[in-house]
């Protein structure tokens, strides 16, 4: 009986202890440790899509130097490119292709045989 009652002390100590510091936390204004404004979601969001544009415009940027082009090239690429179109590009630049459009190869390799047969055609047509 003795260890009952016992225990019914110390469960009312612990939740006076644990009320008591809840007050004191929850009251005082001059807390060192108090949580931060939140910030309007029109900021948060400009926020955001800035530190976007930029992760984006280095990834683009490291990516074209590593094809070869120069930084002036890069730079005068970036003045000519919106924040929309940055995005679609960054989103895939996996798919960029650094040999070029594959028409424009086709296209020469068919005109250089045309050459080489011509060529062939009428070597054999003189001799």
């Amino acid at each position: 009986m003795r260890q009952g009652g016992e225990m019914w002390r110390l469960e009312h100590v612990i939740i006076y202890i644990t009320l008591g510091c809840f007050c004191i936390f929850a009251f005082n204004h001059n807390c060192w440790a108090e949580i931060s404004q939140v910030h309007a979601s029109k900021d948060y969001k400009d926020q955001w899509n800035n530190i976007q544009l930029k992760l984006e415009t280095q990834i683009i940027q490291q990516r074209l130097l590593d094809y070869g082009l120069s930084s002036m090239d890069v730079d005068a690429l970036f003045q000519k490119l919106s924040p929309k179109d940055i995005h679609k590009l960054s989103i895939n630049i996996e798919q960029l292709v650094p040999a070029g459009n594959i028409v424009y190869v086709a296209a020469l390799v068919f005109l250089i045989t045309l050459v080489v047969l011509a060529m062939w055609i009428f070597s054999t047509d003189s001799q």
